[in-house]
């Protein structure tokens, strides 16, 4: 947690990135509450956003509002945040739409709390503009609204509308039945494709899956990724892992958090496995770690040119080309300058992670990507490497 004298002097600072870190620090931060009701109503985008993720209580409507309606994203993130566990007016949720469409997918679950109309929504579903037809699929959370909508949803010709359809059905926990009335319709191949994706980790739509795994790659590979939870019997996984591979990336998916598999078979397939499979079934497993280079200490640079020392333990796991990598575990062995007078470094990529001499660090979001691309640590093995890397301000 970053000094309350750190936020201050940063957020005087002209680099965008730092004053965005002393922005964000507020969430955690000592600041006086009164702080915060003068910072919404100067000219500084900074302060705005800290008034946001600073305030204690729920900031007054008219505020909200001129924060929703700010020119500037990172202030509008901010407001997002602020507002992620309350309910407020229909009426507002679509003013400030309808001022940045752009933000539809930044906008967080207040406006699947919102109340909405029927008849508004299906206008929105109907429209030439995805992000509308986005929203659309985001207020139909809303149990008010029929599960038809959602359905057509699931068609749309833009992937961006028919994901945020699957995610809505996800949470109306549509059931059973009738996603087997979905299925039956084959409304099109992605239609399908999508319909396996809301039956992920169903016990009761286990034999669908199992099917659809069957008949192929069309959509076995859909079925591949959605066994994972659905709590697959063993004497399947069994027969899965000595399939083909469309069948052993189904055991992979379906054994991940499994600890009645036993972790010989995990290892027995790796050579033939597809990686990303393979990194989330070797999740909490302890099976000799991937390391695809030894580095001595690793080097990071942070905000403000801040340079952070880490060493990388033994059962880590390592992606990279030996110069740059990423890892999931790391210890902060040092830390060369500071951020604004306080000894730590901060993650130019979140503007938000802290580095601190003595600190461990663990991403469990690691596993999701295989690869040096994705989540985790990222580094240099060279020092004059992260100092010479010039981060954008």
């Amino acid at each position: 947690m970053l000094q309350t004298e750190t936020i201050m002097n940063a957020l005087k600072s002209s680099n965008d990135r730092d004053r965005l870190a002393a922005a964000k620090a507020a969430k955690q931060s000592t600041l006086k509450p009164q702080v915060f009701e003068t910072w919404p109503y100067v000219s500084d985008w900074a302060r705005n956003a800290a008034a946001f993720y600073g305030a204690h209580e729920l900031l007054p409507l008219d505020v909200i509002r001129s924060g929703m309606l700010n020119s500037e994203l990172e202030v509008r993130r901010a407001v997002y945040w602020h507002l992620r566990n309350t309910k407020i007016s229909r009426e507002l949720v679509m003013e400030a739409f309808r001022e940045h469409p752009e933000d539809v997918e930044e906008m967080t679950d207040f406006v699947e709390r919102s109340d909405c109309d029927l008849d508004e929504v299906k206008v929105l579903a109907g429209s030439d503009f995805a992000t509308e037809r986005i929203m659309a699929m985001r207020l139909a959370a809303n149990h008010d609204i029929p599960l038809e909508v959602v359905r057509k949803g699931l068609s749309d010709r833009s992937v961006d509308v028919s994901q945020q359809a699957v995610k809505t059905a996800r949470r109306r926990e549509v059931s059973a039945n009738t996603l087997k009335a979905w299925l039956e319709r084959m409304d099109g191949d992605a239609y399908v494709r999508n319909v396996l994706k809301i039956c992920k980790g169903r016990n009761d739509m286990l034999d669908e899956l199992c099917a659809h795994l069957d008949s192929g790659y069309l959509f076995g590979l859909e079925a591949v990724v959605s066994v994972e939870g659905a709590g697959v019997p063993l004497e399947v996984l069994d027969r899965w892992r000595r399939g083909d591979y469309i069948h052993l990336d189904a055991f992979l998916h379906a054994s991940v958090g499994r600890k009645d598999v036993p972790d010989d078979w995990i290892s027995e397939v790796e050579p033939h496995a597809s990686p990303e499979s393979l990194l989330l079934a070797r999740q909490g497993r302890k099976l000799a770690p991937i390391r695809r280079f030894e580095p001595g200490n690793v080097y990071l640079k942070c905000l403000n040119n801040v340079i952070v020392t880490a060493s990388i333990p033994p059962e880590a796991e390592i992606f990279g080309d030996g110069q740059t990598g990423r890892t999931n575990l790391a210890y902060i062995e040092k830390v060369d300058g500071d951020f604004y007078g306080e000894k730590v470094g901060i993650q130019p990529w979140d503007c938000e992670t802290e580095f601190r001499a003595g600190d461990s660090y663990e991403n469990l979001e690691f596993y999701q990507t295989y690869g040096s691309g994705g989540s985790g640590l990222h580094f240099f093995c060279d020092r004059q490497a992260a100092e010479d890397f010039k981060l954008q301000s």
